[in-house]
């Protein structure tokens, strides 16, 4: 009954607001959207708590360990984003560390249209001086104090604002900065003056986070934050550019990457071939190769590819002592071969060129009989008489 009243409550507030504004409701900007609203009712007792929390992934909420009550509960988490976006959802899992105060709840659906806050990863120290941090009452409202750092051993952060509402427990404690957006440093604990650290808890956090739902935490270095804070303050922080996501800067410098980050090509245009370039070498350089060789230069049925940058000139003949036998250049650059320089044996070259022995050879006529020799001797003997008389 309480759950469905609290619910009641809240879908009641929005659809007043459509209807109050029913041509165009005014745009609402939430300052801390990733803020939960957490209503928790112990089923055993029907005892109910009231909290804050912090979206710090999509599925997963950080908010104190007391702000669950017992382990038989019925837990809902709400969210107020930007542009009267609100996201209500059921709590599935409840995972609590009583040493460190604090507890994880996995909701049943992750949270889309609001980004999750960063957390900070190692403690700020006593040598980090002050810096101004801002204690988050709700999605829109949050106390801004100058916080110190704190030694080692110690596991919260402490302020001196008195007026800070009872259900602000469990909510973040953040670092805002242009640069980096805000920075979780702590929550909220039982007594609303103290902040439990969110660097001591981030080993406990990354485990369960990634074990139940393979999503992981967006932390941010020390370092990093100092640095911001400082450079953010003094005027002298320089954001470079980058190209947005899907966009390759093929190693462009941040002044040319400014204002002019395009999607190159991933492929050449029609008729244009890219010979297997990477899309950082197609940009801007996309080129139609030769469709054919210089003159002068046989291709030979290359492909494209094959002829730009690679176009070279295959041999007009044969080397030496190698007979083209009047062969094309193209038959030439893979198929000159060595002629015979003579007939095999048995056959008769009757003093042709090589060329006409690589297919003209053939072979003489056979030799004559003995009785063929001797007739032939006797008339050769005959003629010689004849002359002689």
């Amino acid at each position: 009954m309480i759950f469905l009243t609290k619910i009641t409550s809240l879908i009641t507030v929005l659809l007043f607001s459509s209807f109050a504004y029913s041509e165009s409701p005014p745009e609402v900007v939430s300052p801390y959207p990733y803020t939960a609203n957490i209503n928790s009712v112990n089923i055993d007792t029907l005892k109910q708590t009231e909290c804050k929390g912090s979206l710090i992934s999509p599925s997963w909420v950080l908010t104190h360990l007391k702000c669950i009550k017992g382990k038989n509960n019925d837990t809902t988490v709400s969210f107020i984003g930007s542009n009267n976006y609100a996201h209500v959802d059921k709590v599935i899992n409840v995972f609590k560390f009583k040493n460190k105060k604090f507890a994880l709840l996995q909701l049943a659906n992750p949270v889309e249209n609001i980004q999750p806050v960063k957390l900070l990863r190692y403690p700020l120290l006593p040598q980090h001086d002050g810096f101004t941090a801002t204690i988050v009452q709700s999605s829109f409202n949050g106390e801004k104090d100058l916080i110190k750092g704190i030694n080692r051993n110690k596991l919260s952060h402490r302020t001196e604002l008195p007026q800070l509402v009872r259900e602000s427990k469990g909510g973040p404690w953040v670092i805002e900065t242009q640069t980096l957006g805000d920075v979780q440093i702590g929550f909220s604990l039982n007594n609303k003056t103290f902040a439990m650290q969110t660097s001591r808890l981030a080993k406990a956090i990354e485990r369960i986070t990634s074990t139940h739902s393979g999503e992981s935490v967006e932390w941010v270095d020390r370092q990093v934050l100092l640095d911001t804070i400082n450079c953010e303050k003094d005027g002298t922080c320089i954001e470079l550019p980058e190209c947005p996501d899907g966009v390759q800067d093929c190693g462009l410098d941040p002044c040319e990457l400014a204002g002019n980050c395009v999607i190159p090509p991933t492929e050449c245009p029609d008729d244009v071939q890219d010979c297997g370039l990477e899309p950082c070498v197609l940009a801007g350089n996309c080129v139609i190769p030769p469709t054919e060789c210089p003159d002068g230069v046989q291709d030979c049925g290359l492909e494209p590819c094959e002829l730009a940058g690679n176009c070279v000139i295959p041999p007009t003949e044969c080397p030496d002592g190698v007979q083209d036998c009047g062969l094309e250049p193209c038959e030439l650059a893979d198929n000159c071969v060595i002629p015979p320089t003579e007939c095999p044996d048995g056959v008769q070259d009757c003093g042709l060129e090589p060329c006409e022995l690589a297919d003209n050879c053939v072979i003489p006529f056979p030799e004559l009989t003995s009785q063929s020799n001797n007739i032939i001797k006797q008339i050769v003997t005959l003629n010689y008489l004849h002359l002689i008389s």
